[in-house]
């Protein structure tokens, strides 16, 4: 069994030097090095979430979230396949033993793949699995995953098979590294180091121990797994735009202790409405980060420490303080590119934040 560090959070905070020295890497090479990649393994960072079982640490709520926050604070990029491949390790806890250990059996066990469900793309079911065709996009992490995933729904005597509301039911579908071709479309200015390329496969069997339907319990009965799967995909992302945000700040506050505008004898830091702005993009900030760490103690109390069955409340909750921590950063990006005759565009460009 993997010997895991005694605190994640100090792990990902120790690998920051190291992210910050592969940034140019990465943005070039639009995907993590392979030399950071190990080292996040080696941090057994990417199965914080895969039971124990297997070798995973299964952590609490808390710990990942902090833990990709850490890692953002050098790289939002880092942070963003962290968050990916740190979350998609939930997939583990709806496995039986044996694709539990062939799938999550070693630190180097990285998820990728998307959650995006593209009408019934597949899943022809045939005695012993599922014959699959399907491409996916926005798959994150795909250039150092060990397996992928992709949802699709499940054909039956030619037809998909559907839920009383009429839509399809969806079904996850896992399929290793060497079955799956790559498309690169990942082409932007901003995150290019998530990799988040197209992947498809076709005409794969995919074994019924590969395969699971979203709306099915988990086998694990631990805390972790009684949250909905899609509650929490959603949530392990907030904290990268948290960082993000803090980094306009930081960075118009150094240009605003430094420059003057042109034809004025005050600092832009002198400035009251930059002042203003400043102040108000901080409590943004803060606000939200409060929420978002409030939200996650509170539901885990109830769940992990009292046994409490998940609400729709907890649900709402999450969601609210993940989706929160989303427009507050964009908020307060706004508040700090707004501010007049301080930010130069290629300064902005260090945030690494998407533009298309």
């Amino acid at each position: 069994m993997t010997e895991h560090a005694s605190d994640p959070v100090q792990a990902a905070r120790a690998l920051r030097p190291l992210i910050e020295a592969s940034r140019e890497e990465l943005e070039q090479g639009r995907s993590l090095p392979a030399a950071l990649v190990d080292a996040l393994a080696a941090a057994d960072l990417f199965r914080l979430w895969v039971p124990r079982e297997a070798g995973g640490a299964e952590a609490s709520l808390e710990v990942l979230l902090r833990a990709i926050e850490e890692v953002s604070q050098a790289d939002g990029a880092v942070g963003w396949n962290l968050a990916i491949s740190g979350s998609g390790a939930l997939v583990s806890g709806f496995l039986g033993a044996d694709a539990l250990k062939e799938i999550f059996g070693t630190p180097r066990s990285i998820v990728a793949g998307s959650f995006n469900m593209r009408g019934v793309v597949g899943g022809a079911q045939v005695e012993d699995g599922y014959v699959v065709s399907g491409q996916w996009g926005f798959g994150s992490g795909c250039s150092q995953a060990s397996w992928f995933g992709g949802v699709g729904g499940v054909i039956v005597d030619g037809k998909p098979r559907m839920l009383p509301n009429g839509a399809p039911e969806p079904f996850m579908f896992l399929f290793p590294r060497d079955e799956v071709q790559i498309i690169d479309t990942w082409k932007v200015l901003g995150m290019r180091g998530t990799g988040s390329h197209d992947y498809k496969v076709e005409k794969l069997k995919v074994p019924s121990a590969h395969a699971f339907s979203l709306l099915a319990p988990p086998r694990q009965t631990g805390p972790l797994y009684r949250i909905p799967i899609t509650t929490l995909l959603g949530l392990t992302l907030a904290p990268v735009p948290s960082v993000l945000r803090r980094a306009a700040i930081t960075t118009l506050a150094e240009l605003a202790g430094a420059k003057k505008p042109a034809g004025q004898p005050m600092l832009v830091r002198e400035r009251p409405l930059v002042q203003s702005q400043v102040g108000r993009a901080e409590g943004v900030v803060r606000a939200a980060r409060a929420l978002l760490y409030d939200s996650v103690g509170e539901v885990w109390r109830a769940v992990a420490e009292r046994g409490d069955p998940v609400t729709m409340e907890h649900r709402a909750m999450l969601r609210l303080a993940a989706t929160h921590c989303t427009h507050a950063a964009a908020q307060a990006v706004d508040l700090m590119s707004g501010a007049p005759s301080t930010v130069d565009p290629k300064q902005l460009k260090e945030l690494h934040i998407r533009t298309e």
